[in-house]
């Protein structure tokens, strides 16, 4: 493990054992829920469900231990703003036919990941220049039965009065995994161009994620339109994915805003656990493609402290013999306190 990563894990433990300091403004953070589910357009395949509950802090300062490292050993500005978080999230992936008890060997396989987050965000305002923010994360967890893909699909589909899925017999092995990223985006701010009495906006960003579950590298580009466009970076999403900020910091006296947008994200994959098998037992795989794209495109309303965003997204066909493209929704809904 490289030294900036170990430090990462050192930043956690530490953000985790102390308190955020007092003399901060009354808000202290930004939860969100995020879900993320193909019923929304009518399929149940491939990433079929995903469920992530996440809070990102307001800007500390030190004397807190985690900002102090994050300054110290982390490539950042000395004089960026520093926002730490963490969540808890799991992931479904299924094949397409469900019905089937048997191994489908053509399709991926059956699988679940359960993983604990934690991020530390570094925010540098630069006035008439590009803003830019930088996103340290790792993501621990497990991937197979002990990450209860089974009973968490089988039961949404027992409220919905769906039939079970009865593949899960076939799915991936229990395997320990990590994910560690590292995310730099650049936001052009202002002035912000006006269209039509319009607030319009464009960040670009570079990804890259290494681990047993996910390793990739990608650009992309998000664009928003609106009115009072808050000083974030977007709605948040589960990665691999076109992720915004997960916190919400809004103008002053901005109570109501509201923006389209519209993104795309390109990733070059080397891993993916849950297309290339367990790491190391043998276990179901299929041929996965190198490049993966994602587009998506939303409406993010935002009302004082709460943002409700939608998210339509087309993933490109990940593995060799998949069925075109999937499409799937993601509805996030998120509060200041």
């Amino acid at each position: 493990m490289s030294p900036r990563f170990a430090t990462v894990i050192r930043i956690a433990l530490a953000a985790l054992s102390l308190p955020v300091p007092t003399g901060q403004s009354e808000a202290q953070g930004t939860y969100s829920i995020v879900l993320e589910n193909d019923t929304f357009t009518g399929t149940d395949q491939d990433y079929t469900q995903g469920l992530r509950l996440n809070w990102v802090s307001d800007k500390v300062d030190e004397p807190h231990e985690a900002v102090t490292m994050a300054r110290r050993w982390l490539p950042v500005p000395s004089d960026s703003a520093i926002r730490f978080g963490g969540a808890l999230g799991q992931s479904i992936y299924t094949p397409a036919d469900t019905n089937r008890r048997d191994l489908v060997r053509e399709d991926r396989p059956y699988a679940a990941w359960l993983y604990g987050a934690f991020t530390v965000i570094a925010e540098k305002q630069r006035g008439n220049k590009l803003d830019t923010l930088q996103t340290f994360e790792i993501n621990a967890g497990i991937v197979g039965p002990a990450a209860f893909g089974e009973p968490a699909q089988n039961h949404i589909h027992e409220i919905k009065n769906v039939a079970a899925a009865n593949g899960w017999d076939n799915q991936l092995k229990n395997e320990p995994g990590i994910v560690m990223l590292y995310e730099h985006k650049w936001r052009n701010v202002g002035p912000i161009s006006k269209i039509l009495e319009v607030g319009v906006d464009a960040t670009p960003h570079l990804v890259g994620a290494v681990g047993n579950v996910f390793t990739y590298a990608g650009a992309g580009l998000a664009l928003r339109f609106g009115e009072n466009l808050p000083d974030d970076y977007g709605p948040p999403r589960i990665r691999p994915a076109l992720a915004g900020s997960g916190f919400i910091d809004p103008k002053v006296n901005d109570d109501f805003g509201w923006y389209l947008f519209i993104g795309v994200e390109e990733r070059i994959v080397a891993r993916d656990i849950f297309l290339d098998g367990n790491t190391f037992r043998d276990s179901h795989k299929v041929d996965r493609k190198p490049f993966v794209t994602d587009l998506q495109t939303g409406l993010a309303i935002r009302w004082l402290q709460a943002r409700l965003t939608f998210s339509y997204v087309i993933r490109s066909e990940e593995f060799s013999g998949q069925d075109g493209s999937h499409p799937f929704g993601a509805l996030s809904f998120s509060m200041r306190f």
